[in-house]
């Protein structure tokens, strides 16, 4: 079985109900609340990103334990060790899905839906960052029309997305991505559903 920690999130049981249902057995799915995350799910600091929004206080490297504390209370529900360790968000928490893989090998997957790949200097730091020694998972997921948003900060998504698709499959990690149709403020739940399970739907598929 393998561990899925949503992050952002209060309630996994619709998303247990989805994953149970496309491949039975296969997930434990456990829940990461976060209450502000501007600030506990950025890498480090970086102005609004909207006119009536707050800045990003770049608190994501204090609010890791958290996320390791959930995967280490989740891992005592199994009976042997996960397969894999998979960490899972939608939108900023999508980013600090990522993030994390630079940061500890716990985790061995990345589910990052509709994730904010538009995080001034992200690009930058990624590829002057060396991943862990691990061979970690990547899915990324994108609405259509994200990138096509007014707003200059978050029209960068698009490009921020495949440039990193196109850096993690240069150094040789295994990275999807898939488009959605609609926006960004659509189907959250079903899209990072959707994500997670993308990292695995090579395995299911006849050779």
């Amino acid at each position: 079985m393998d561990i899925v920690i949503i992050v952002g999130e209060n309630d996994t049981a619709p998303y247990q109900e989805k994953l149970d249902a496309a491949m039975p057995g296969r997930f434990l799915a456990a829940a990461l609340p976060c209450g502000d995350w501007n600030r506990d799910l950025s890498p480090w600091p970086a102005p609004a990103a909207f006119k009536k929004g707050g800045a990003f206080a770049g608190e994501a490297p204090s609010f890791l334990p958290a996320l390791l504390g959930a995967a280490e209370k989740a891992g005592e529900e199994l009976a042997s060790p996960p397969a894999h360790r998979i960490v899972a968000g939608y939108s900023l928490a999508g980013l600090f899905a990522l993030w994390t893989l630079t940061q500890t090998p716990l985790f061995d997957c990345a589910a990052c839906a509709s994730p904010s790949l538009w995080f001034p200097g992200w690009t930058g730091w990624l590829r002057a960052r060396p991943l862990l020694p691990i061979r970690p998972r990547v899915a990324l997921s994108l609405g259509d029309r994200e990138e096509k948003t007014r707003n200059p900060v978050l029209a960068a998504v698009g490009e921020g997305v495949r440039g990193t698709r196109d850096l993690l499959l240069s150094r040789g990690v295994p990275c999807s991505l898939r488009m959605d149709p609609g926006g960004h403020f659509e189907d959250a739940e079903n899209r990072t559903v959707q994500t997670i399970l993308d990292l695995f739907r090579a395995e299911e598929s006849p050779s």
